[in-house]
């Protein structure tokens, strides 16, 4: 099921890091979103991967599209 929220990054988490167990490094960077809604207005979504993280800007407005896997 594919979900959509679009809202402004309202603060960024500190960036974690580690290693996996074969030895890859890994890190992943969260965030909060705030949206226009009067109720269940703040989301937390996690970036995964170096090459996401890195290319991670705060920018003022922005649509996430994410799916739920139950």
């Amino acid at each position: 099921m594919a979900l959509e929220v679009t809202g402004i990054i309202e603060n960024i988490l500190p960036l974690e890091k580690g290693q996996s167990k074969d030895g890859k490094q890994w890190q992943k960077q969260s965030f909060l979103l705030k949206t226009d809604e009067q109720y269940n207005n703040l989301y937390c979504f996690e970036i995964f991967g170096d090459e996401k993280v890195e290319n991670f800007i705060k920018f003022n407005k922005v649509k996430i599209l994410y799916h739920l896997l139950c």
